[in-house]
């Protein structure tokens, strides 16, 4: 089950013609049941263990099923929640991310007040800004996202980054409890030569931009992606869209051991991405501006990655977008651990 959603029960519900009784069954188990539906991958989890997979047909498109039927329940603004009898206890919540605001749907349905308190202006985390712009759309995360605050009343506050000791000490005095849901930070450094250079781009900003700001985004020319992640194939194919070309996904390790879904790898692979494996970026090379990158070739030793000597070689390139994974959240845990 994805998410702990019972999925052969809503698929029974969408085949005799319930579709709102089979949004709830999936609202029932995750508050994100439309996003889910669009961004996870079905395609391995619950598709991937469907039981037509043993027989030699395709699975059921459960991906497909889950967000058609949530969507129902959008499209008609149908109400299947409201906050609880008010238990007069008063929650904040740091970050209106997916974890935030389910947390705030659940506590809402207790009687529990709940103020959520959002660095950025727009909710939805990764939902928003970090998922490649050809899997869900604005409109389609921030729409779920307004059902969800018409069912549940809860209170966002944008633009306000819980940042010092005496914002913390401000959220004691006022709440009877806080909930941490921040998730990750900016993408996290390769600690290389050249890494800070002007054309140097962190996939994950790469991709928040793509968000925001898609049709005032242009990459021309030739891109590097550093990394073997979901992420660096969602960098790398929305490069390809783009216009880039060529575009040059580099990962140090091989092709069996890179971190990403194969079906991934395939959508970037479909529009033209090319793949360098064994590579291990050593330094970027330029002035203010990255115009190569500096690789040795690698072998795999116990598990390890091992530089092979006298292998070294350079690729040109216009931009380079690393992929390289997110810092943690260790500031604000820090002032709280002071």
């Amino acid at each position: 089950m994805s998410a702990g959603i019972d999925i052969p029960l809503f698929i029974r519900q969408i085949n005799s013609k319930n579709d709102l009784g089979a949004a709830k069954t999936i609202y029932d188990a995750n508050y994100f049941g439309f996003a889910c539906g669009k961004v996870c991958p079905t395609e391995v989890l619950c598709e991937g263990a469907c039981v037509y997979n043993h027989s030699g047909v395709k699975p059921i498109e459960i991906g497909r099923l889950q967000s058609y039927a949530a969507a129902k329940a959008l499209d008609k603004d149908k109400k299947f929640y409201s906050a609880g009898a008010p238990s007069g206890k008063k929650v904040a919540v740091i970050g209106a991310g997916p974890a935030g605001i389910s947390c705030a749907c659940e506590l809402s349905r207790h009687g529990i007040e709940v103020d959520i308190f959002e660095a950025k202006s727009m909710p939805t985390g990764l939902t928003l800004h970090g998922v490649a712009p050809y899997k869900i759309t604005n409109t389609e995360t921030l729409a779920e996202m307004a059902w969800l605050e018409r069912q549940f009343g809860f209170r966002v506050f944008y633009n306000h980054r819980i940042s010092t000791a005496q914002d913390i000490e401000q959220l004691e005095k006022n709440y009877d409890a806080i909930f941490i849901g921040i998730g990750l930070g900016e993408t996290a450094g390769l600690h290389i030569p050249g890494e800070n250079l002007e054309n140097v781009l962190g996939a994950v900003e790469f991709i928040e931009q793509l968000r925001l700001h898609q049709h005032r985004v242009s990459l021309p020319g030739k891109v590097i992606v550093l990394g073997g992640g979901n992420t660096a194939m969602d960098a790398a194919s929305e490069s390809a869209r783009l216009g880039a070309n060529p575009v040059l996904l580099a990962y140090r390790r091989s092709r069996e051991e890179m971190g990403a879904y194969g079906f991934e790898y395939d959508l970037a692979k479909n529009v033209g991405v090319k793949a360098l494996f064994n590579a291990m970026p050593v330094e970027i090379i330029g002035m203010d501006r990255a115009t190569a990158v500096r690789f040795v070739r690698t072998r795999n030793d116990n598990g390890k990655v091992e530089a092979i000597p006298g292998s070294e070689f350079t690729e040109t390139c216009d931009w380079v977008i690393k992929a390289t994974g997110q810092a943690k959240g260790n500031p604000l845990f820090r002032l709280i651990d002071g």
